[in-house]
């Protein structure tokens, strides 16, 4: 079962780029060592500043995003995505609830709040479906 799952994750990988934006270092390699496992091919970026220098992103692509960047940092960001209508799927990590975390985003646009700490596999069903 889990060889079907990181298949479908190489799969998709292929086609969509995944960035993950966290300050904090332990996490950064914690997710990035979980989504390599799983077969994924993410960049992992300290600061927003970097993302915004990257390509365009595309509706295949997602962000996972740290509500706890300094300075509004993913505030700044999803403000940004919304104002460039830029089309991916965004995940937000918070140490808030859901209704908290929009309200200090500002948005009440597609996004996905996982609250921390959060499992893994909870990480992964998201990336796996859709975002409505």
């Amino acid at each position: 079962m889990w060889d079907d799952q990181r298949q479908h994750h190489r799969e998709r990988s292929r086609f969509m780029s995944l960035h993950v934006v966290v300050r904090d270092t332990g996490l950064g390699d914690s997710l990035m060592l979980v989504l390599k496992q799983q077969g994924f091919a993410a960049r992992l970026h300290v600061e927003t500043a970097s993302l915004c220098r990257q390509e365009a992103l595309s509706p295949e692509d997602t962000v996972i995003l740290d509500l706890d960047l300094p300075n509004g940092q993913a505030a700044g960001l999803v403000d940004r995505m919304e104002r460039e209508q830029t089309p991916c799927r965004l995940i937000v990590l918070a140490g808030v609830t859901s209704r908290a975390a929009r309200a200090r985003l500002g948005t009440a646009g597609p996004m996905a709040v996982l609250t921390k700490p959060f499992a893994a596999s909870d990480l992964l069903a998201l990336l796996g479906t859709p975002l409505h």
